[in-house]
């Protein structure tokens, strides 16, 4: 199915950016040391959607529950995020409000169930 290689590329793409990108920015604001258990969460977190997004786009249908329950930490976060944000509109925070919505619109189509064609 195309719809599942397009969400399986794209959970690839933001996984491997957000991978990329969540240890540089908590290393610039220097949390205490009892912080870094969340980063450790977030990432394995974010390397879950990675490798479901990479099983998917290979054609596991299993993969689709693995992304929902990522996509579904992923809203949570990022509603946690800009709730507790003091500068809602600093980038960081649009990032994740975009973030959030990005996961939220493809909780939909993960949730339908697939059509096979019959022949």
């Amino acid at each position: 199915m195309k719809a599942n290689r397009v969400i399986g590329a794209l959970w690839m793409l933001l996984g491997c950016y957000s991978m990329s990108d969540l240890p540089w920015s908590w290393l610039a604001t220097k949390p205490p040391p009892h912080v870094w258990y969340a980063l450790a969460i977030c990432s394995l977190i974010y390397l879950v959607g990675i490798l479901a997004g990479v099983c998917l786009f290979c054609g596991l249908k299993w993969a689709r529950w693995l992304l929902c329950l990522t996509a579904a930490f992923v809203v949570f976060g990022s509603i946690v995020k800009v709730a507790s944000s003091e500068a809602p509109l600093a980038a960081s925070c649009l990032w994740h409000a975009a973030l959030g919505v990005f996961a939220l619109v493809l909780l939909v189509p993960l949730f339908l169930p697939c059509r096979e064609p019959v022949a």
